[in-house]
């Protein structure tokens, strides 16, 4: 008994009373979508040859699409797509990812609508993983993993469905000294990613980088 309130009482110093008092601590990275689409155009009477047109995407297009979706206000220059691993520091458990959008508002759950994943096959053959891992002294840990990756949005007016080759840092999460988490969880993703979707009722073609980072930690709750 004695073992278990020493244990418990060393977590409540690492995690700040976090969860005592109901709070949980997340870790924070923000995302950016560049893209470059190629846009089939409809033919008209005046024409029977096909044309594509040449459009740029950044990320607050793509916030953009998805407040009208969801009915909400976001400032392009302050909203925020983020990808949110919520109640780290509790080795216990799995961390969960949610992708949120971030407005003035606040915090809202997209994760039926920008998605991120890892799939197990591509055509014939398995979706593998190639990694370096580096323990640190401390018990924490580095690890950096070459992956492919897929990146889809799914709105009324925008619907795209890519995957690339994906370079994923990771590393044991510490506020100073103090070890929150000493399993990896990503620093960074740096992706090139290419697949297709429609821009309004048009076929397109899309081609670009997906990147996550700044990573933080944040407390939430009471």
């Amino acid at each position: 008994m004695r073992y278990i309130l020493r244990f418990i009482a060393v977590a409540i110093l690492l995690l700040s009373g976090s969860f005592v008092r109901g709070q949980s601590t997340n870790l924070v990275l923000t995302a950016t979508l560049n893209l470059t689409v190629y846009i089939q155009q409809p033919t008209n009477d005046s024409s029977v040859f096909k044309t594509t047109t040449t459009q740029k995407l950044a990320t607050k297009d793509i916030v953009a699409a998805i407040a009208a979706d969801l009915g909400l206000s976001a400032d392009p220059l302050t909203s925020k797509l983020l990808l949110i691993y919520n109640g780290v520091g509790d080795t216990t458990t799995n961390a969960i990812l949610n992708a949120v959008l971030r407005t003035g508002g606040g915090d809202t759950n997209i994760n039926g609508i920008f998605s991120l994943d890892f799939p197990s096959r591509l055509s014939v053959l398995d979706n593998l993983t190639v990694a370096t891992e580096r323990p640190n002294p401390n018990g924490t840990s580095q690890r950096l993993e070459y992956s492919i990756m897929s990146v889809s949005v799914t709105t009324s007016n925008l619907s795209f469905q890519t995957q690339g080759q994906v370079k994923l840092s990771e590393s044991s999460i510490t506020s100073g000294r103090t070890i929150v988490d000493s399993r990896a969880f990503p620093t960074t993703y740096n992706a090139s990613i290419t697949g297709s979707g429609t821009v309004g009722t048009n076929s397109a073609v899309f081609n670009g980088a997906f990147v996550a980072g700044s990573r933080k930690v944040e407390v939430t709750g009471p």
